[in-house]
């Protein structure tokens, strides 16, 4: 099981991600059209993506029906991605707890998740989504996940960098008040492989261009 979690994590880390994807109290907050709008601005030409979103297949996990898989169909309406969720009331296109590591199932891999999962499980969802799609994920999380990384999730985005691209697309609009506690958002880019990133961004690797940095 320890491939599911960021190398190093502490034993009471787990033990308290455990409890929290037992329980129902966990944070979970809306990913809003403006911030999906800030995201497919990064991404390469829409003429360039018509032919990668007509053969790459997608999830949206977490998010339900109006969350970021509505707001990407509306700007590329030829792209094939499916929601995922445990809640049957947000009408997802799969009902599945993500959570359990035995929902993803090898024949039924996307080449990309997008996630808007609990915040408060990131370390625990995250790693599962990467580990589980082909070419990697693109996570909406608080802000603070990013800029207060323990360790053992630093050396997570490290490990990630020196096979593909880890980054972070910080400039996002701010939600506060529909989002208590979480000052701004952001958008978490981890690819496998340097290919596979420039295949959807067509960004230099050096440097901070329009609020997509490198970890």
């Amino acid at each position: 099981m320890s491939h599911l979690y960021p190398k190093g994590i502490p034993a009471a880390r787990v033990t308290k991600l455990h409890t929290l994807r037992n329980s129902d109290i966990s944070e979970r907050y809306p990913t809003f059209p403006d911030e999906v709008a800030t995201l497919y601005k990064k991404f390469r030409t829409k003429s360039a993506l018509r032919e990668v979103f007509a053969v790459k297949k997608f999830w949206d996990v977490g998010s339900g029906e109006d969350g970021i898989n509505l707001a990407l169909k509306k700007q590329y309406p030829n792209i094939k991605i499916k929601s995922l969720d445990k809640d049957p009331s947000v009408r997802p296109d799969i009902t599945a707890d993500y959570s359990c590591p035995d929902q993803y199932r090898d024949e039924d891999r996307p080449d990309v998740i997008f996630a808007s999962m609990q915040y408060d499980l990131n370390d625990l969802l995250l790693k599962q989504a990467y580990e589980h799609a082909k070419d990697g994920i693109i996570a909406h999380v608080g802000g603070e996940y990013i800029t207060n990384r323990p360790w053992y999730r630093r050396n997570w985005f490290e490990e990630v960098s020196l096979k593909g691209e880890c980054r972070v697309v910080s400039d996002l609009p701010i939600h506060s008040k529909d989002r208590p506690g979480i000052k701004r958002c952001v958008w978490l880019v981890m690819f496998k492989s340097k290919a596979s990133f420039k295949t959807y961004f067509d960004w230099p690797r050096t440097g901070l261009h329009h609020g997509m940095m490198p970890l």
